[in-house]
């Protein structure tokens, strides 16, 4: 437990990649000492679809590579380093947890993961208490989009948590009732100290997932009042923190139409007396705009290249390299189109039917096997996939992270019963 909490806190924590690696490899030797005396985990059924899709996947990586880049070489150490090394740690990750008890096996993940968001609240208190001003989007250490990373993966493992034990009475995270609670409102109140826009966007869009939930499933009518009720009042009060403490959502909507309609280099030579102006006069908003010209010219790179240019997180910046001679850039801010960039439409579609096929398969679990993790795990891959559309976090430790919790959650997924036919209880 001890190893997967570590693992799970240095993923977001910059100059920790050696160490990580060190640690990796002491997890398979412990699991190669043991392989003949410990239980192996197997990939549950319900998921079997989904790996076969992400199999058919990864060759289309290495077919596209070789078939269709210009840089089959810079493509294939990508697939190598950027996308296989994070399924072995995956797969480490799962057959450690597969050591633990199922009720036990995430709580080093919700610990490290709640630490990293308790060190942020903490920072910005120490500032408030020795200037007298409570200053957000202030990070202790690595940058916001880091942190926000790590306060999203733990929002989607927590309110799936809580949806789970509304619609089904059990917690798969194992978390008492009160403690379950506290945790859930801690979570959704550090929100606003990121003031990441996306970041809300998708808590808001999990905690809706979670009322769709209840008022698909049959609950006890008062109770079902109850949580639809506090559900949507945190749902509101999240966006109306993040609306009253970001004045950055007042330009948003002309901003972002600005930035996929007005022809301007302002998109990468950012100065302001050089921007198009809004219809109404106010002042442009950069971010918004910048993030929709960026997506305008993914779009038009995609549409000269719709088999890839060889898959690497820099496929947006290769692309504008080509078409501009500008150097230097890396991410369009949204992953799917990173990765069509990258190894193109097909590979994106293997990518999205992954996606939702994880998802069904996730719920397949919950409802045939009447295993709570499997819920877990549909929120978790939704949540991240759905961040990933918003912003550039289908690589890196980003994925990293994900697919050492998704090995996690696959072993901790087992019948409800499982820990009184193994351990007796």
């Amino acid at each position: 437990m001890a190893w997967l909490a570590v693992m799970t806190f240095l993923f977001h924590v910059p100059h920790t990649i050696a160490l990580r690696n060190l640690l990796l490899v002491a997890g398979i030797v412990l699991i190669v000492a043991g392989w003949c005396r410990r239980p192996r985990p197997s990939l549950p059924a319900s998921l079997r679809a989904c790996a076969w899709a992400l199999l058919v996947l990864t060759a289309w990586m290495a077919l596209q590579a070789v078939l269709f880049s210009s840089a089959t070489g810079y493509a294939l150490g990508r697939l190598r380093g950027d996308w296989l090394m994070h399924f072995v740690a995956g797969a480490t990750a799962a057959f450690i947890a597969y050591r633990v008890r199922p009720s036990n096996a995430l709580h080093p993940v919700v610990f490290a993961l709640g630490l990293a968001v308790a060190l942020v609240l903490l920072h910005q208190a120490r500032l408030w208490v020795t200037t007298g001003t409570w200053t957000l989007r202030v990070m202790p250490y690595a940058e916001l989009d880091y942190q926000s990373t790590v306060h999203g993966m733990l929002a989607a493992l927590v309110i799936g948590d809580r949806a789970c034990l509304v619609v089904h009475g059990q917690s798969p995270l194992a978390l008492g009732a009160r403690t379950g609670w506290l945790l859930c409102a801690f979570v959704l109140g550090t929100d606003v100290l990121f003031q990441a826009r996306n970041g809300t966007a998708v808590v808001i869009a999990l905690l809706v997932a979670g009322i769709a939930l209840i008022l698909w499933l049959r609950t006890a009518r008062r109770r079902r009042i109850f949580v639809l009720g506090a559900a949507a009042l945190a749902a509101g009060l999240v966006a109306l923190a993040s609306w009253h403490t970001d004045n950055r959502w007042s330009g948003f909507a002309e901003s972002y139409a600005l930035g996929w309609t007005a022809e301007s280099t302002c998109w990468y030579n950012y100065v302001e007396a050089n921007c198009p102006t809004t219809l109404s006069g106010a002042p442009l908003e950069e971010s918004a705009y910048r993030r929709a010209a960026w997506a305008r010219e993914a779009v038009r790179a995609i549409e000269q290249h719709p088999l890839g240019l060889g898959y690497g997180h820099d496929a947006f910046g290769r692309a504008l390299q080509q078409r501009y001679g500008i150097a230097g850039w890396g991410s369009s801010h949204s992953g799917w189109l990173d990765f069509a960039l990258g190894v193109g439409l097909p590979g994106l579609v293997l990518l999205l039917v992954s996606g939702a096929l994880a998802v069904r398969g996730g719920w397949r679990q919950f409802r045939t096997h009447d295993d709570g993790t499997g819920l877990l795990f549909s929120f978790f891959v939704g949540g991240y996939l759905l961040r990933c559309l918003l912003d550039g976090h289908l690589s890196g430790w980003r994925l990293g992270l994900f697919t050492f919790i998704c090995g996690i959650i696959i072993a901790s997924m087992r019948p409800r019963n499982y820990e009184k036919r193994v351990y007796g209880e």
